[in-house]
């Protein structure tokens, strides 16, 4: 009879403070006789923040023990309503001891379509807890139960600048080129009219970049998801100075009657490109004969923006024999470099070889390049001079042992 009594002074308190309604009761809810555990109204979500389109959110439900007594076998299940889509909406616990903290996890999807607002969902627990009379006997209570937990959905709109790009990345004095800002809609309703923008930030008095169209374009509307692209095309001045520019990206738009701004920044690279030319061409000798070896300087000039980097200059002629390759090192802007090559050449008259050019810039790109070179060979004189001298010699030689002999001869014949 004690027991008795005890159970209904604990249902009516259960009944009191018990979040089911009237309308929860008429529906055919059971609701028992404890309430021992016990969880509030507001889960934890995963995401903190619920939006329309969010899949496989968590709804975390804490409930405790606060009776002094065991309950096992404890499942619950989650009646999923409003714009919310089950997942897993059923749960398993072991047990609960005295004081202890308990959880049950549901995965649920959140329709694309949803309204912002709170939603109430109804929670249904089962557990069970043994008690014993004064004979020792045991008895198994079955409790079921129903509270009511919410979720909110919030709408979200949020534009985010993903990233800003140069193309070319490298951009040389007097090309054009473009900056490319990649916008994203991470949140959860279209957004519309979007102001992108730049702006350049050079010294007024030396203009170095030049728009080549509007700095301002609006994009219509991004959907939850999309990414959009916004060109800007510019021009780098041929007397723009060789350095980084950096230049300050903008997106803005209006949610509700909020303003939101997102910005960055990005560096336009404006390199200095070589150019070598052909300065002259000189030689160690006012006249070069054939087979005669002479030193011939190929001057080389810089005219580009950018220094020449391992400049080397390589000689093809057939008919030049020597060593025929060069390496000059570095040149600067507006400074000249000599290839120097030893050399001889077997065939007179007015020749022309090429010079092939092989340099870097200060990124390591590679550049080639050929100028003529051209000189004058004059064919070697033949040597006359040392051939008669020697027949005079020898016809010399011949005349006087001819004279010699001659003597002799006629002092013989007169001493006989």
């Amino acid at each position: 009879m004690k027991r008795m009594l005890l159970l209904l002074v604990m249902l009516a308190t259960v009944l009191a403070a018990s979040d089911i309604t009237a309308n929860d009761r008429a529906a055919g809810a059971q609701v028992w006789v404890t309430d021992m555990l016990y969880h509030g109204a507001y889960p934890v979500t995963y995401p903190a923040t619920l939006q329309p389109g969010d899949v496989g959110v968590w709804l975390d439900i804490e409930m405790t023990n606060y009776y002094t007594m065991d309950y096992y076998n404890i499942s619950a299940w989650l009646e999923v309503a409003g714009p919310f889509e089950g997942v897993v909406t059923a749960t398993e616990i072991a047990n609960a001891k005295p004081m202890e903290r308990v959880h049950a996890f549901y995965q649920l999807n959140v329709k694309d379509d949803a309204k912002p607002g709170e939603y109430v969902m109804r929670h249904h627990i089962t557990y069970y807890y043994d008690v014993y009379d004064k004979n020792g006997d045991k008895e198994t209570i079955q409790v079921d139960r129903i509270r009511t937990v919410s979720a909110n959905v919030y709408y979200s709109e949020k534009i985010e600048i993903k990233d800003v790009t140069i193309a070319p990345v490298e951009v040389v004095p007097g090309d054009d080129f473009k900056i490319l800002v990649r916008l994203e809609n991470t949140g959860s309703v279209t957004v519309n009219d979007i102001d992108v923008s730049y702006e350049i930030s050079t010294d007024p008095t030396a203009i170095n970049l030049m728009p080549l169209g509007m700095t301002v374009q609006r994009v219509a509307s991004i959907k939850p998801g999309e990414s959009v692209v916004v060109e800007f095309p510019l021009r780098a001045l041929k007397t723009a100075t060789v350095k980084a520019y950096k230049v300050g990206v903008g997106a803005t738009y209006t949610s509700g009657s909020t303003t939101s701004t997102e910005s960055d920044v990005v560096a336009v690279d404006v390199i200095g490109r070589p150019a070598m030319r052909l300065a002259g061409v000189q030689v160690d000798k006012d006249i070069i004969y054939t087979d005669q070896a002479f030193s011939l300087s190929v001057q080389l000039e810089n005219i580009g923006t950018g220094d020449a980097k391992s400049v080397k200059v390589a000689l093809r002629d057939g008919g030049m024999k020597g060593v025929l390759t060069s390496y000059i090192g570095t040149v600067e802007v507006d400074d000249t470099g000599s290839a120097i090559f030893d050399v001889l050449d077997s065939e007179a008259g007015s020749k022309k070889a090429t010079a092939l050019l092989a340099y870097e810039d200060s990124y390591g790109n590679l550049y080639t390049d050929s100028v003529e070179v051209e000189y004058f060979i004059t064919q070697k004189a033949t040597d006359y001079v040392t051939p008669v001298i020697a027949v005079v010699v020898l016809a010399a030689i011949g005349f006087w042992y001819w004279r010699g002999q001659s003597k002799k001869k006629r002092i013989a014949q007169l001493v006989k």
